[in-house]
């Protein structure tokens, strides 16, 4: 429904050039007491990538050491989220759900 105080809604138009984007982030890192990478992803709201990074290393796990990247900035992956089955993500200011993260096993055909 939203993401930090933005609502998601969706529409046949294009945003606005400077509109807020959504960003889907994986961190990668280590758990102490777990074998292998742990990730951890999320959603958020910037203007562009250097934002959305930055946001995103805010939020790295503090039990994690060595946070890291696999590529050269400080997430794994950022990437902007504006098409969603051929309409344009739009992102007002207001209430809205938070976000609830659950595994679940989904066949896509």
């Amino acid at each position: 429904d939203g993401v930090d105080g933005w609502k998601v809604e969706f529409s046949p138009l294009a945003p606005q050039a400077g509109a807020p984007r959504l960003y889907f982030i994986n961190l990668g890192g280590y758990d102490t007491h777990s074998f292998g990478e742990a990730h951890h992803y999320l959603l958020v709201v910037a203007h562009n990538k250097q934002e959305a990074r930055a946001l995103g290393k805010r939020q790295m796990l503090r039990g994690w050491s060595q946070a890291h990247t696999d590529a050269v900035m400080d997430v794994d992956d950022c990437l902007p989220i504006d098409l969603v089955d051929g309409r344009y993500v739009h992102l007002v200011q207001g209430p809205h759900t938070p976000i609830m993260q659950r595994n679940d096993y989904i066949v896509l055909s």
